[in-house]
């Protein structure tokens, strides 16, 4: 599978899907404008990020926080 990003709000509501793009073999990039999936900009604020790798066999997702500052 690609890898992928998911956004969310500290309640766990998921906002923004980022798909990966290809940067170099086995490097990729994620491209996030500040703005959720129906293209409205998110406020300032703290959120949280998953990104699945879509690694076949081994611990292949990851979860951070985001601030958003304008």
């Amino acid at each position: 599978a690609a890898p992928h990003g998911d956004l969310f709000d500290l309640q766990g509501k998921p906002l923004v899907r980022l798909e990966a793009t290809s940067t170099r073999q086995a490097e990729y990039a994620f491209a996030f404008t500040g703005r959720d999936d129906a293209g409205h900009l998110l406020p300032p604020g703290v959120y949280l990020y998953s990104i699945d790798l879509g690694a076949y066999s081994g611990q292949d997702t990851a979860l951070h926080s985001l601030s958003i500052a304008y």
